[in-house]
């Protein structure tokens, strides 16, 4: 599972470019809302207490790997199997927001290498919500440069995750092959 945060950078930039979400320039307050949008979504999936079901995940999947050589037949199986136990979850949803600013890292061509964090905005004493309204709020901070902020909250995404046990990697990888599979757009306007 690839953890250098560049690589999943390139990787998550050129599925988004590969899918029409770089047709058209878009403002950075536009990308940032984006990725404030999908700290929401995680907030909600809180909210309901929504969490990946992993085991029957993996055990679906497993199933059906004696046909998975079978493209067609693996992105069927895979895209109902993620939709069915792991996608609108905390898990998913934190994803999203990590690939969103990994997304515009590479659009913005960012190094996300080397960046090391003296503190946290994000702790265990928050809640889950209190944590994400962190991240929010640095997010919209203007003492940042947009290659500090995009450092800055991709560790904290990664350390908010660590917080609740949740390994974003995997669900980062898991999301993008599940986006890979998804049709233009993924029927949006950007």
């Amino acid at each position: 599972m690839e953890t250098d945060l560049n690589k999943l950078r390139d990787r998550s930039y050129a599925i988004a470019k590969a899918h029409g979400f770089h047709e058209k320039e878009q403002s950075d307050e536009t990308y940032l809302m984006l990725i404030i949008s999908e700290v929401g979504e995680a907030v909600n999936a809180d909210r309901k207490n929504h969490h990946a079901n992993m085991p029957f995940f993996n055990r679906i999947i497993t199933q059906d790997s004696p046909n998975l050589n079978d493209q067609e037949y693996y992105a069927i199986c895979y895209k109902r199997d993620f939709e069915t136990w792991i996608k609108d979850s905390v898990e998913d949803e934190l994803s999203d927001v990590a690939i969103r600013l990994l997304d515009f890292a590479g659009l913005r061509k960012i190094d996300l290498s080397g960046r090391f964090i003296i503190s946290y905005v994000v702790s265990e004493k928050k809640s889950f919500c209190e944590n994400c309204y962190a991240i929010v709020k640095d997010i919209t901070n203007y003492k940042y440069s947009l290659d500090e902020m995009l450092n800055y909250e991709v560790r904290q995404v990664i350390e908010l995750a660590k917080l609740y046990s949740i390994d974003l990697f995997k669900f980062i990888d898991l999301k993008m092959r599940y986006n890979e599979l998804r049709p233009y757009r993924n029927g949006k306007n950007y």
